[in-house]
């Protein structure tokens, strides 16, 4: 009894494939991954460059405010060492 059954592929070949494969399929990840960033970077360099400026602003001001409050107390220090 003679059993016969499919080629088998040449394993040279096989690694072969397997190789242009897994090379396609990084380089397309590679350039998912580059868009996904690009496109990441696009949206959020943008807010993150306002929120640094909206946070020093806001810093300025508070330095502003305490200076003013002790403007403020000081001159009253001084309004009521002249009053009596």
């Amino acid at each position: 009894m003679i059993l016969t059954s499919a080629p088998v592929p040449d394993l040279c070949t096989s690694i072969h494939d397997l190789r242009q494969q897994s090379q396609h399929y990084a380089t397309d990840r590679d350039d998912h991954v580059a868009k996904a960033r690009k496109a990441l970077t696009e949206l959020i360099e943008p807010n993150r460059t306002l929120r640094a400026k909206l946070s020093a602003l806001q810093q300025h001001v508070e330095e502003i405010q305490k200076g003013l409050e002790k403007l403020r107390k000081d001159n009253g220090q001084s309004m009521s060492f002249f009053l009596f």
